[in-house]
C-alpha cells in the first residue's frame, strides 16, 4: 500500500525471488540426490525416451526463466515509478513523470500517455480506469502464457503416456504371436522371448517417466506461477492505491536501490 508520505511502497521482488530460488534449490537438491544414489531412478526413467522427456525438461526451463521475468518486470516498473513519478503541490495538483520515455514493457501504455500530456495531470474517472485496466491486462496476458506452460507440461506427460501404453500394447502383440507360431520349446525360443520383453517394458518405461517429469514439473511451474502471480498482485494494488492519490499529496521523496 502507498504510505502517507506518498511514495510507492514497495513489492518486495528480492524476497519472491528468493523464495522462488530456495524452492529451486531444494528440488534440485532432490533430483540429484535420486542420481547421486545407486538406486536412483530419474536417470533410468529419462533415459526411456530422450527426444521427449527432453522436450519436458525444456519446457520446464523455459517457464522456469519466463516466471523470474515476470517478477523481474514488476520490479523494473515499480522503480521506474518510484524515480520517475512526482505528485504535485497544492496548488498544481496531479501526477507528473519525468522519464516517460524510459517506460518498462509493462507500463509503456502508462508512459505513452505521459509523453503526450506533460505536466500534472489530475485523471478523471474514465481515464484512471483506463491506466488500471492496461496494466492489468498486462500482467493477465504474462501469467497466460505460463499457465499455458503448465498445461504444455500436463499434455506432454499424457501423451508419453499413451504412447508408451500404445508401443506395450503393440509390443505385447507381436510376442504372442510370435510364441504361437513357434514349434516345440527350446533355449533360443526362450531367449527370444525375453529379448522380445524388453519392447513392452520400454514402452511402460515410457509411459511412466514422461508421466512423472511432465506432472512433476507442473507441480514445481505452479509454484513459481503462484509466486509471480502474489508479486503482480500486489504491485497492481500498490499502483492502484498510488494513483488514486495522485491529487492528495505532495511530491514523494526518490527511492534509492533499496526500493527495487
Amino acid at each position: 500500500m502507498a504510505n502517507s508520505e506518498g511514495r510507492f511502497s514497495s513489492v518486495g521482488v528480492l524476497d519472491y525471488m528468493v523464495s522462488m530460488a530456495v524452492f529451486l534449490v531444494l528440488i534440485g537438491g532432490l533430483a540429484y540426490a535420486d542420481i547421486a544414489s545407486a538406486d536412483g531412478v530419474l536417470v533410468q526413467a529419462f533415459a526411456y525416451n530422450w527426444a521427449l522427456n527432453s522436450t519436458i525438461v525444456g519446457v520446464l526451463v523455459l517457464g522456469v526463466l519466463y516466471s523470474f521475468g515476470q517478477v523481474m518486470s514488476v520490479g523494473w516498473a515499480s522503480r521506474w515509478i518510484r524515480n520517475s513519478w512526482r505528485f504535485g503541490h497544492a496548488e498544481q495538483p496531479g501526477l507528473m513523470v519525468s522519464n516517460p520515455g524510459g517506460a518498462p514493457r509493462l507500463m509503456s501504455a502508462v508512459g505513452a500517455l505521459f509523453s503526450e500530456r506533460p505536466g500534472p495531470i489530475v485523471f478523471d474517472t474514465f481515464e484512471y480506469r483506463s491506466i488500471l485496466d492496461s496494466v492489468g491486462t498486462r500482467l493477465d496476458e504474462s501469467r497466460e502464457i505460463t499457465r499455458y506452460m503448465i498445461g504444455l507440461l500436463i499434455f506432454l506427460g499424457l501423451l508419453g503416456t499413451f504412447w508408451g501404453l500404445l508401443k506395450t500394447v503393440s509390443s505385447v502383440g507381436g510376442t504372442i504371436d510370435a510364441l504361437a507360431q513357434a514349434n516345440g520349446a527350446s533355449e533360443a525360443i526362450f531367449a527370444q522371448f525375453l529379448d522380445d520383453l524388453r519392447e513392452p517394458i520400454n514402452g511402460m518405461g515410457t509411459a511412466f517417466s514422461s508421466s512423472l517429469l511432465g506432472l512433476a514439473g507442473s507441480l514445481v511451474l505452479g509454484f513459481l506461477d503462484l509466486r509471480a502471480g502474489q508479486a503482480q498482485n500486489r504491485f497492481f494494488n500498490n499502483f492502484e492505491e498510488y494513483l488514486s492519490r495522485a491529487s492528495e499529496l505532495g511530491a514523494p521523496r526518490p527511492g534509492g536501490l533499496d526500493d527495487y
